[in-house]
């Protein structure tokens, strides 16, 4: 039993002289603390589907001598779940009083976030805690590591609700007849989507009467829900009298309606939506 304390003397007053005889080197001014530093952690591309992430990092060597790169340990947490960890080895040398900047790329998938945190789909942004270090190889002192850690928030887009509200009678004759299609567009985001064009597919019972393409600029504030009107044209040549008869007595009709579009938002990442929908239901015809 006292071999087995007196080993474990020996090791902690080894421990002790090394790390006492690194200080008392850099003292002396042998040597320097390297530095390392994140610069920037930033969202360079979004998705519905997941979201990338650009750590800027920037190393100096204060030395008047090289030194080398060693490996860079890290680790992501979501909220307060770990989603990604790990260890890049540079392996290159920083040249005497040398400033470098270093670049880690992380690529994060909304499916597998949804399955590690409780009501993921509920929320409209993410926090991401970066933890990590840099080891530095110096020639007097040996490895030394430089802790590095960083903090941001990523929105966690949503697709628009899309529904219809209200169909109007403009005006009608024996050949066709003039309507509006309302739609109410919910944006449940916490940024701006923005409308330029859509194509659109609209059956009244059963009868495929609408159809095309509309330019149209529109724009929805973060939690805004507007309407969108589209104007139609129906032609009864081509839809059949026995609508006519059901638009002269008014009442409900039923519909299918299908929506496409690209939209775009106010977040630089976050250039296009890709966005289609198809609904079917009873709407009140009014006049």
């Amino acid at each position: 039993m006292k071999k087995q304390v007196f080993k474990y003397m020996v090791v902690a007053g080894f421990v002790m002289l090394s790390v006492s005889g690194c200080a008392l080197l850099q003292d002396t001014g042998v040597w320097q603390q390297p530095e390392a530093r994140v610069t920037d952690m930033r969202l360079t591309g979004l998705t519905m589907q997941g979201a990338s992430l650009g750590l800027e990092m920037e190393v100096f060597n204060p030395n008047p001598y090289s030194i080398h790169l060693g490996a860079l340990d890290y680790s992501l947490d979501i909220q307060e779940a770990r989603v990604l960890s790990g260890e890049q080895t540079e392996g290159t040398r920083l040249d005497a009083g040398q400033r470098r900047k270093l670049i880690l790329p992380l690529e994060l998938e909304f499916g597998e976030l949804a399955k590690l945190l409780q009501n993921f789909k509920d929320m409209q942004s993410v926090t991401c805690r970066f933890a990590g270090g840099m080891r530095f190889e110096i020639p007097v002192a040996g490895m030394i590591r430089v802790p590095l850690s960083a903090e941001t928030e990523i929105p966690v887009p949503e697709f628009p609700g899309i529904r219809v509200v209200g169909m109007s009678l403009e005006h009608l004759t024996l050949g066709g007849a003039e309507m509006k299609l309302r739609l109410a567009i919910q944006n449940p985001n916490n940024f701006t989507l923005m409308l330029e064009q859509f194509s659109y597919s609209l059956v009244l019972n059963g009868s495929p009467v609408a159809g095309g393409q509309v330019d149209r600029k529109l724009a929805w504030d973060a939690g805004v829900e507007g309407e969108l009107e589209i104007p139609l044209r129906l032609s009864f040549s081509e839809a059949g009298l026995a609508l006519y008869n059901v638009l002269r007595r008014s009442g409900e009709l039923d519909y299918r309606f299908g929506f496409e579009s690209e939209m775009g938002s106010s977040l630089p990442a976050l250039k296009s939506i890709p966005f289609k929908t198809a609904q079917q239901g009873r709407v009140t015809l009014t006049r």
